[in-house]
């Protein structure tokens, strides 16, 4: 496979995207929704870049990290060093928050993603403790990821779920892609280590295709590897566009369906979107 150009996300006309700390591809509407750390906003996109709104225009969020699609449309909106999360409508209008500390009681909880899933089950990345922590919703806890023996994550960086509900988290640690079940259960370390090589990778964004190959960001090299399901490497790939477009600090990736590969670099506070080749 290979990797063509196709067109950046750079912002809102005349504003940009400032120190973006993720981004979620909204799948019920073909959307692209960035959270705009600096400008504490969530920048909404068409799936083809073009600027739609801005959430967060006239106040309300503070360096939000994280934004989640509930299946109704509403916006669930992570901000740093809180664990209130907030909730808007389709649109710019805030309907609700939720407190974090209703769920979890330990103190420890630092949220650093929040994801969801096609059963609007929202699953919380939880740097403070080291696990994912996973709610219905009704918001209630069902699952925390299993916090003991190799499965224990330790530096978790980002995760993604496959169409069976099977978790994968990227993990900076001797086991960079880590396997549960729907219920946090350990399943296993998904890349196989070859004996007498040396395989250790810092990964950063994490993402699953439409034929369970597993796309991981490599942060220590700008450079992309490619698994099968069974923890097989098939390819690395270090740059597009036949070698002339390298990477520049990547640190998230999402494919869409229909194969389009979007990758935040924060080289250059830009999402450039990539069409893959021999797909």
């Amino acid at each position: 496979m290979s990797l063509k150009s196709s067109f950046q996300i750079t912002g809102a006309p005349g504003k940009g995207l400032e120190s973006p700390a993720s981004f979620t591809y909204d799948s019920y509407r073909e959307r692209i929704l960035v959270a705009n750390t600096g400008a504490n906003a969530v920048d909404v996109f068409t799936a083809e870049g073009e600027f739609l709104f801005r959430i967060g225009e006239t106040g309300g969020l503070s360096a939000p990290i994280g934004a989640a699609i509930l299946s109704s449309g509403q916006v669930v909106i992570l901000q740093e060093k809180s664990n209130l999360l907030k909730i808007y409508d389709e649109g710019t209008q805030q309907l609700d928050t939720f407190n974090l500390t209703k769920s979890d009681s330990t103190g420890k909880t630092r949220i650093s993603r929040i994801f969801t899933d096609g059963r609007d089950n929202l699953y919380l990345l939880d740097g403070g403790s080291n696990r994912i922590l996973v709610l219905d919703k009704t918001w209630k806890r069902t699952a925390v990821a299993d916090a003991t023996g190799r499965g224990r994550p330790r530096r978790p960086v980002d995760l993604v779920l496959d169409n069976a509900g099977r978790i994968y988290l990227a993990d900076e640690s001797d086991c960079p892609i880590r396997v549960f079940d729907p219920k946090g259960r350990f399943l296993s370390c998904l890349e196989k280590y070859s004996p007498g090589r040396n395989t250790r990778w810092r990964p950063a964004g994490i993402c699953v295709d439409s034929k369970n190959r597993i796309w991981a960001i490599d942060e220590g090299t700008s450079t992309l590897r490619v698994f099968d399901a069974n923890g097989n490497l098939l390819q690395t790939i270090d740059s597009a566009d036949g070698g002339m477009r390298r990477f520049f600090f990547p640190v998230q990736i999402i494919l869409d369906r229909y194969g389009q590969l979007y990758l935040l670099e924060k080289g250059k506070n830009t999402i450039e979107v990539f069409q893959i080749e021999n797909y």
